[in-house]
């Protein structure tokens, strides 16, 4: 077997069993009240957001702490609800969506942000504030015991 095609089975059999890495997820906060960020149970789908991924906190009475340091890839907050995100203090936290000129945080009207004591919002990206109201859409949530 010539060397280029013995080279090239050996890379397609490594990326069989080690596999690609996943893309981003869109995330969005579906408990309804205060919760946090790294509680899995709280988010739809249920996983605590991380790098890269896009992340939605407006849900009625949303209130979303950080107390442990994180990363996101854009997070936007309000819209349709008045929704709150808290940087507790301490707290180092970082979003980037990939390109600089793309918005790291959206504020929509009712979205609210506070960066406690010495926590830290690092934004590789734009902050972007609107007083756009979204209709809130008719839903509603099963609840299984």
């Amino acid at each position: 077997m010539p060397r280029g095609n013995l080279l090239t089975s050996i890379f397609i059999v490594a990326i069989l069993f080690i596999g690609i890495p996943g893309g981003a997820e869109t995330l969005s906060w579906s408990y309804l009240g205060a919760g946090y960020w790294d509680e899995s149970d709280y988010w739809y789908p249920a996983q605590a957001p991380t790098a890269g991924d896009e992340v939605y906190i407006d849900m009625e009475s949303a209130s979303v702490i950080n107390d442990t340091d994180f990363a996101a890839g854009a997070v936007t907050v309000g819209g349709k609800y008045s929704s709150y995100w808290t940087i507790a203090d301490s707290v180092f936290g970082t979003i980037d969506p990939g390109v600089p000129t793309d918005p790291a945080v959206i504020l929509r009207r009712g979205g609210y942000i506070t960066v406690e004591g010495t926590g830290v919002l690092t934004m590789k990206g734009s902050l972007y504030s609107s007083d756009e109201l979204l209709t809130p859409e008719p839903s509603f949530m099963f609840w299984s015991e």
